[in-house]
């Protein structure tokens, strides 16, 4: 019974300092790791940001034009890391706009008689591309119906 609680007295074995340290050893290696995971999360995360207000800027800014002021086509434009105008070599996001009509439904224009769009439904799309990684496109779209058809 002395020589038990002399070695009480005395501190831990060896033993003990090495399991001690293989524990803190370990924390320390899944602490480290997820730190590098999280940074990686936290660029994706802003990068899918910056698209995801690009398409809704574009988006709200054509149907803020109206269905009167829209041509049918594809607009493209380029934008940096923070989502400035960027030329397209510098370009971190490629935003793609396309308006198209369904249905479409022709007058006449009174004073030059040429045929003009008076009707018909129109499709808006906006899609996102991420120059930087091969990620898939963000893509948003809308319907956009000319008032009292």
């Amino acid at each position: 019974m002395a020589l038990r609680i002399r070695r009480l007295r005395n501190g831990g074995s060896l033993v003990e300092a090495l399991a001690a340290s293989c524990i803190v050893g370990i924390s320390l290696t899944g602490i480290v790791s997820s730190v590098g995971s999280t940074a990686v999360a936290c660029q994706v995360s802003a990068r899918l940001s910056v698209g995801y207000s690009l398409a809704r800027q574009r988006l709200e800014t054509l149907r803020v034009l109206g269905y009167p002021c829209l041509a049918d086509g594809v607009t493209v434009s380029y934008h940096g890391s923070a989502g400035e105008s960027s030329e397209p070599s510098d370009a971190k996001f490629v935003l793609t706009s396309e308006v198209s009509t369904i249905n479409p439904v022709y007058g006449t224009d009174p004073v030059s008689g040429l045929p003009i769009l008076v009707g018909g439904r129109r499709t808006v799309s906006v899609s996102v591309v991420f120059t930087d990684v091969a990620e898939d496109p963000y893509s948003i779209s809308t319907l956009l119906v000319k008032g009292g058809l």
